[in-house]
């Protein structure tokens, strides 16, 4: 199988890519050829990830004139950075005044470059190994970037089987207004990549809540694998050998630590974490409460952030530890108590299950993606999501006011205790 993809496994997002990769392992010869910028930080060193997965064949064109373009591309882009945070006002980020929608990045031209020249160097060196006589079987393009280049391939050997995998899609939450030429502008990439899924031999969606069902069967996408979300195999493997799970009451303790635990972006609304602390410590006096915010951030609303921070004078009570390997995600998990998910378009997340998995309280918003995958469960608390974010923080922080940790978990073992009763006396 080759592998087609613009990504690489990364320290501090969701493990995806990795668990696919070790999925196909198990069954196929894996070449995995990929575009992505290994330099980035963001992602484990070649070195790091083979040691990890030996069995794979990874195969990473050389871009030499995509890397010279983006180093221009890139002080341009920290010129726009600068005058974006000089023109953003104290308390309001230009990006949360845009849009709230999900969106991977900008159409601009030197994005729409970059896109063609990675689908070109994934072709030719796709094309270059099955010369040599390594003819896959089947062809995976992962995510929108392996799409055109496996389609390519597909023309030039049609007995090669291809299909997609995505992880979630940002079409979703614009599928009603797709024609209109603003949302197809903005989203003129993935559109592309979603029309030629028809002439593909499948596909495999995610479903973390974006409504990539909805999304494959309006581009009329032939046989479909829709899957539920999850947790990584790695993240159970250290919660079960460091036993991380909370199966016992708690301690009654003096702070209850309030987390989130994704990439700080105006879509996630972590700024609704800090306003709910803020009503909690200034308006209620309830002193018990503090919040750690993990994960990597837009600069231009982690400014937003960080300004509201000083504004309500909670530096005592609200930590920013930025990107977090995903080794420690854990243990990060068992520090903490209760975690804040207030997505705007989707809560079904990694995240969430994660939390749930450790026995953490999870408080949330409605969600029915999120609800079908979980059913009840005694962990999960939604608050309702069609309103205004203000009435969202005061729902929440009407809960929390004066919420017992350990109140929480004496009713949760109790109801346990009860259904094991019943168990055995049916």
């Amino acid at each position: 199988m080759f592998l087609l993809t613009n990504l690489f496994f990364n320290k501090t997002g969701n493990q995806s890519l990795y668990e696919t990769i070790n999925g196909y392992s198990k069954h196929f010869e894996v070449y995995f050829i990929s575009t992505a910028d290994l330099k980035d930080t963001y992602y484990y060193s070649t070195e790091e990830i083979s040691k990890k997965m030996p069995d794979i064949n990874f195969f990473f064109p050389k871009i030499k004139i995509y890397d010279f373009s983006k180093n221009i591309l890139n002080r341009m882009k920290n010129k726009e950075r600068i005058q974006q945070r000089n023109e953003t006002s104290d308390l309001y980020p230009i990006s949360l005044q845009k849009t709230g929608l999900l969106i991977n990045q900008e159409i601009k031209i030197k994005n729409i470059f970059a896109f063609y020249y990675r689908n070109y160097k994934l072709y030719m060196k796709a094309k270059e190994l099955i010369k040599r006589g390594i003819k896959p079987d089947f062809i995976c393009a992962y995510e929108i970037g392996g799409v055109i280049p496996a389609l390519k391939i597909k023309k030039e050997f049609p007995n090669i089987k291809i299909f997609s995998k995505f992880q979630g899609t940002v079409l979703g939450s614009v599928l009603e207004n797709i024609s209109e030429k603003k949302v197809s502008n903005t989203f003129k990439l993935d559109i592309k990549a979603m029309k030629k899924i028809k002439h593909f031999d499948g596909a495999i969606m995610t479903n973390d809540g974006t409504n990539g069902d909805k999304v494959l069967e309006y581009f009329k996408a032939k046989k479909v694998l829709f899957l539920p979300n999850g947790i990584a195999t790695d993240f159970a493997n250290e919660v079960q050998q460091r036993n991380y799970r909370k199966d016992r009451i708690p301690e009654n303790k003096d702070t209850i630590k309030l987390y989130t635990l994704s990439r700080i972006i105006p879509w996630k609304r972590v700024h609704l974490s800090v306003e709910i602390i803020n009503t909690l410590v200034n308006v209620f006096k309830n002193k018990k409460f503090e919040l750690n915010i993990y994960g990597k951030a837009d600069d231009v609303y982690l400014l937003y952030i960080n300004n509201l921070i000083k504004k309500y004078s909670l530096e005592n009570f609200i930590k920013i530890h930025g990107p977090v390997e995903y080794e420690k995600v854990a243990k990060i998990h068992y520090d903490n108590d209760i975690l804040l998910s207030l997505y705007t378009t989707t809560n079904a997340t990694n995240p969430v299950y994660e939390a749930i998995y450790i026995r953490n309280i999870v408080i949330t918003l409605r969600d029915n993606n999120l609800k079908n995958i979980l059913k009840s469960n005694p962990f999960v608390v939604y608050f309702e999501n069609e309103v205004e974010e203000e009435t969202i923080s005061k729902q929440i922080v009407e809960y929390l006011k004066n919420f017992s940790l350990r109140g929480y978990y004496i009713n949760y073992f109790k109801k346990m205790e009860l259904l094991i009763v019943v168990f055995l006396q049916d």
